[in-house]
């Protein structure tokens, strides 16, 4: 197996200016449901896998508080498992447009994709350690850097959500995915990407006042 790469890159990030042309952008965050390799601790990236029953249960329950909610549409990644928390999603919504963004798929991996985490740690030590401590500077070998994902998956959501922000948009992401916009959007470095991953609520409503990046968050659901 290929040495990951180990980069220098600064820690700090920039905010968006934007995610709309009006005043306030309402985003319902979704974390997808587990596939068979988040149960089993294998690292997964942009492989493309379904919805386990423990992560299909789950993401019904997450989303059952959802019944009153509105909102234009529902966003999200490409992947088997996003589209089908994003089915669940729509249906408790009253069956909102679900659109589907290649943009949005979770940063690639690359030859990490698969392994176990204890496997990597193993294999790889201190390197794989400095990977979670500040996952910015390491580099998977044929992996896409973080803040290349995340420049990406911001430029997607912005262009997904277009005028729609103000009637609210539901945004269903794999976990890293999902972190690095809550980063970008709290204007935290990408270091914390995995305490946000860890930490972070399953549901969640964001509102983004485009003019200073206030936000405020209601937690809707955890797991």
């Amino acid at each position: 197996m290929q040495e990951p790469q180990i980069r220098n890159v600064a820690a700090g990030v920039a905010g968006i200016a934007s995610l709309t042309m009006g005043d306030r952008t309402s985003l319902l965050l979704v974390r997808s449901g587990l596939t068979d390799w988040d149960c089993q601790g294998r690292v997964q990236g942009c492989a493309d896998l379904p919805l386990c029953e423990e992560g299909r249960k789950a993401a019904q329950a997450d989303c059952s508080k959802l019944a009153s909610t509105k909102v234009a549409l529902v966003l999200c990644g490409p992947d088997d498992a996003c589209k089908a928390t994003a089915a669940i999603v729509s249906q408790r919504l009253g069956n909102s447009k679900i659109q589907s963004i290649e943009g949005l798929a979770e940063p690639s991996l690359g030859l990490w994709e698969g392994q176990r985490e204890e496997e990597l740690e193993a294999r790889f030590g201190s390197v794989y350690r400095a990977w979670k401590d500040d996952p910015a500077s390491i580099v998977p070998p044929d992996a896409e850097p973080f803040e290349e994902a995340q420049q990406r998956i911001l430029k997607a959501l912005t262009s997904g959500i277009g005028s729609k922000g103000s009637q609210g948009i539901a945004v269903i992401l794999r976990p890293i995915a999902l972190a690095l916009v809550r980063s970008k959007l709290r204007n935290e470095a990408i270091t914390g990407v995995w305490d946000l991953v860890e930490t972070s609520p399953c549901v969640e409503w964001l509102s983004v006042q485009s003019a200073d990046l206030r936000y405020r968050t209601t937690v809707i659901g955890t797991r």
